[in-house]
């Protein structure tokens, strides 16, 4: 199986960190949900980041906006250093940065927690989540498309190798 890497998020994923005095406030904001439904959620990203990952040694997780007005968001984990992941869906391997593995991860859980609770806002926070990373990635890549890939500037790459990544771990 074909392994890509990925070490750097691209730009356009990056959004803005949470300020350590709101974080409390983030869950209630992005969700509408109560603590326990929060920590439900949180302790799922943590066992599926350990079971994709044995690089993964748990720790301090970042939330991330991307979009406030339509909380769009995700977590990652502050790990400083890339990960191998172990995709659960399809056995795809890759080595990426603790930011898009916090982002595949927070997909991840958020389509399966819809699943498994009937709750329909896991599931619109990740159609927002997919659709956002989506049109952010294309419009990128897209004004590229007809170049030779060996002539696109980094962040082109980038957003084909995060695309390509996504569609692997997901699909």
């Amino acid at each position: 199986m074909q392994t890509i890497d990925i070490t750097a998020m691209p730009e356009v994923l990056k959004g803005k960190i949470v300020a350590e005095e709101d974080r409390l406030d983030f869950w209630p904001t992005m969700f509408h949900s109560h603590i326990m439904e929060a920590m439900a959620f949180e302790g799922m990203v943590f066992d599926i980041a350990e079971r994709q990952s044995s690089d993964y040694q748990s720790g301090y997780w970042e939330f991330v906006i991307l979009d406030a007005e339509q909380k769009i968001y995700y977590i990652y984990p502050n790990e400083g250093k890339n990960l191998t992941v172990n995709g659960l869906m399809n056995h795809s391997t890759s080595v990426m940065s603790p930011e898009l593995f916090g982002l595949l991860t927070t997909m991840l859980c958020l389509a399966w927690r819809g699943d498994a609770t009937g709750d329909p806002r896991y599931h619109e926070a990740y159609r927002k989540l997919y659709a956002f990373t989506q049109k952010k990635l294309h419009e990128v890549y897209l004004p590229y498309d007809d170049v030779p890939e060996s002539e696109w500037p980094e962040e082109v790459a980038q957003a084909a190798n995060t695309l390509s990544i996504i569609h692997r771990f997901l699909d």
